[in-house]
């Protein structure tokens, strides 16, 4: 395309000469004036809009569609556009409609009334209130003599970044073949997206899909069809709007207890889709691979929430809310961080045989797992059964110690004793299972022989020999006591051994003088460590 002439302005203001310039003829004068004005334009360079030539596309034998560019309004808070026309050669310039735009962007116009086959020069205008008329380049376009003829459909399949475009073209002229790409722009911007473009060699329906739109923006399509011949055609524009966009959020997150958290997200645009399956994603802090909860499918924007369970205790997780939209688009909700509680936790410490009957049984609370208060049991069962007994229940509000004594056992028999716990916000817990035996029954030692072996004496003495020997099932003798007691029932002699083990015996001896025609007992007590001991008497005489 041919642009507008400025590089020899200067000439023109020292010769006045007249210069022939694709064939229009411009007096040097006239040139100074236009030089002049545009010099005084660029004075106050604040105040000038700015306008460039863009495009043209032929429509049929007789028609164009040509546009133009505000790239800026300077301080104007409006300007006022239009498109000038000439055949090329002529001196004459055609005028459109004048519009106004309050902001900068694209704009066109259909050329009407053309010369088939005619090539035309075309340029754009701007002006305002507070600045003089100012130009786009000159450029050059060929009206078709036998174009394509196209028609834009109607946008398809419309969601909040893409769209499918359509097209019917209904007759490609003296083409073989020609490519169709349809350009989208936002209404009132300079910016578009193009498709690929698709070749065809022959009239039909064509379509392609737009990618990389914004959410709820309305967007014009044209489709241009270029074709093999040079003619060019265009249809358009359609508009359509972008879907808003498909939005989840992660709301809130909160600890339920040491294996549970409770989550709260939102759907706040299901972005033109009729449904959507929401949920929620987590994973253990610096793991790489999200887990997925149930999804929850909703036909409106509003609120999900979903307990987690069977998580680690005292374990820091991430959790965000996500959403794939029956449209197949997808969100995600922020992401955030939550703790689990400690874990409720007790422990049997210890289990001590108190004797043959009872034991003393040691324990705690060592977490109380966030909860305010719990219940502490102490519990027991015979070794082999299944049911388990109270010895003592506890309620406490923190951490600490607890003991109980259990009462009423069997002697010589083998036990199981726990804590368990309860803790008020329904968590339980329960400490290691701990085995004890109870003291075998404690039994009195036995005195299994005691006998005397008197001695004769021709003087008036009393000599003997006491043999005994003891035992004790339980093994743990401790003494051996001997006395002689009289008739009036004193303990004349004693004798005391000290035994140990399950077994003893011994012998004792006694001389008593001065005795005659006396009788005395013969006691043997046999004494276990416990207390419990057994007597036995004999009788001897002078």
């Amino acid at each position: 395309m041919t642009g507008n002439f400025t590089g020899g302005r200067s000439a023109l203001r020292t010769f006045g000469v007249v210069l022939v310039v694709l064939g229009l003829t411009v007096q040097a004068g006239a040139a100074q004036m236009s030089v002049a004005q545009e010099d005084a334009a660029v004075a106050d360079s604040a105040t000038v809009v700015s306008v460039e030539t863009t495009w043209a596309d032929g429509i049929n034998e007789t028609s164009v569609v040509a546009a133009g560019n505000v790239t800026s309004l300077a301080d104007n808070e409006s300007a006022t556009v239009w498109l000038e026309y000439r055949t090329n050669g002529s001196t004459t310039w055609q005028s459109t409609a004048q519009q106004t735009v309050d902001s900068v962007g694209p704009f066109r116009e259909v050329l009407t009334g053309l010369e088939s086959g005619a090539t035309y020069e075309y340029r754009a205008r701007a002006a305002s209130n507070s600045s003089s008329e100012v130009n786009g380049s000159v450029e050059t376009f060929t009206v078709p003599d036998n174009p394509p003829v196209v028609e834009t459909g109607p946008a398809e399949r419309v969601t909040e970044s893409s769209a499918r475009l359509t097209a019917t073209v209904e007759w490609l002229g003296n083409a073989d073949s020609a490519e169709v790409v349809f350009v989208v722009s936002p209404v009132g911007s300079d910016t578009t997206v193009s498709t690929s473009g698709q070749t065809i060699t022959d009239s039909g329906s064509v379509g392609e899909t737009v990618r990389k739109l914004r959410p709820n923006t309305t967007y014009e399509a044209v489709a241009h069809v270029h074709a093999s011949d040079g003619d060019n055609a265009t249809a358009g524009p359609v508009q359509f709007t972008t879907d808003t966009q498909f939005v989840v959020t992660t709301d809130g997150v909160g600890t339920v207890n040491e294996t549970a958290v409770r989550l709260s997200g939102s759907v706040v645009d299901l972005g033109g889709a009729d449904s959507a399956d929401v949920g929620f994603e987590y994973r253990e802090r610096g793991a790489t691979e999200w887990m997925q909860t149930a999804w929850t499918t909703v036909t409106a924007p509003g609120t999900v929430n979903e307990t987690l369970t069977g998580l680690s205790p005292e374990t820091t997780y991430e959790v965000r809310a996500t959403g794939a939209a029956v449209d197949n688009d997808r969100a995600t909700g922020e992401t955030l961080t939550v703790a689990t509680d400690s874990a409720f936790a007790v422990s049997t410490d210890s289990a001590t045989v108190v004797n043959d009957t009872a034991v003393t049984v040691d324990g705690g609370v060592t977490d109380l797992g966030g909860a305010d208060a719990a219940t502490v049991t102490v519990e027991y069962r015979r070794a082999g059964t299944s049911e388990w007994l109270t010895a003592r229940r506890t309620e406490v509000a923190s951490t600490g110690d607890v003991s109980a004594t259990v009462t009423g056992l069997e002697a010589g028999t083998d036990y199981e004793v726990r804590v368990t716990g309860s803790a008020s916000d329904g968590d339980r817990a329960t400490g290691a299972v701990r085995t004890v035996t109870t003291d075998r029954a404690a039994s009195a030692p036995a005195v299994d022989s005691f006998t005397t072996d008197q001695k004769r004496s021709p003087n008036p003495h009393l000599e003997f020999t006491a043999d005994w020997d003891v035992s004790d099932a339980d093994g743990d003798l401790d003494t051996v006591t001997v006395e002689v007691v009289d008739s009036d029932g004193r303990v004349v002699r004693t004798a005391t051994t000290s035994v140990s083990g399950g077994s003893a015996s011994g012998a004792d001896s006694f001389k008593l003088k001065h005795v005659r025609n006396q009788r005395f007992t013969v006691r043997l007590t046999v004494t276990d460590e416990s207390g419990h001991s057994t007597t036995e008497t004999r009788t001897v005489a002078e």
